[in-house]
């Protein structure tokens, strides 16, 4: 930081330390508190934005973006899986069926974070400068640009994970076909998704114009 900016000179980016506009570029991070007496207790990104400069190597990469994006999904994660346990553990299949079709859709909206992160390590190389940002379920990459092919794999990548793992976990979901149903849908719903004038859809379009 200089002269109250934040400067991130790999990305040429830079704005006044305590501006909205350094937060979206996750140049900072904004972040709320809760005190009891002397103890201090800083939220995740539920309702904040977080800031996290992506580190070198696909793998530690990719467990920093689930690691995050997680933390910012936690507050339905959390009564998903528990949901999902409890139904497994006294039969109700009702019960299982809402609360892993809940845990599924975001679950495959990790994937598809980790997805981008992991093309982008492994097309632009392990010190490419990037800032992932989060709040709540959504997150999204401050990255540098590439070649125009490489910017569309790192785009489409994350619509396409949910769907290769979704595959590579069809055995387990077989057995559970109202899940396997939610699941194909919510794979499909990721790449449908690219058609959509937002999000990655925007991106794609900004890359064929």
């Amino acid at each position: 930081m200089r002269d109250g900016r934040i400067y991130l000179d790999g990305l040429s980016l830079s704005a006044a330390a305590a501006s909205a506009e350094a937060v979206v570029f996750g140049l900072a991070s904004d972040s709320i508190v809760v005190g009891i007496g002397s103890w201090r207790f800083r939220l995740p990104p539920w309702f904040t934005r977080r800031g996290r400069l992506l580190p070198p190597g696909s793998g530690y990469a990719a467990m920093v973006a689930l690691g995050q994006t997680a933390a910012g999904m936690s507050l339905g994660l959390f009564p998903a899986m528990l949901g999902l346990g409890t139904g497994l553990a006294v039969g109700l299949a009702a019960l299982t069926s809402l609360s892993g079709g809940a845990l599924i859709m975001m679950v495959s909206v990790l994937v598809h974070e980790v997805g981008h992160v992991v093309a982008y390590r492994l097309l632009m190389g392990r010190e490419a400068p990037a800032v992932l940002v989060t709040r709540g379920p959504s997150s999204y990459l401050v990255r540098r640009r590439g070649e125009w092919g490489k910017d569309f794999a790192v785009v489409v990548s994350g619509a396409v994970a949910p769907s290769l793992v979704g595959l590579a976990s069809l055995p387990l979901l077989w057995h559970f076909p109202f899940l396997a149903v939610i699941a194909a849908a919510t794979a499909a719903g990721h790449v449908i998704a690219l058609g959509f004038p937002v999000g990655d859809g925007a991106s794609l379009r900004e890359l064929i114009k």
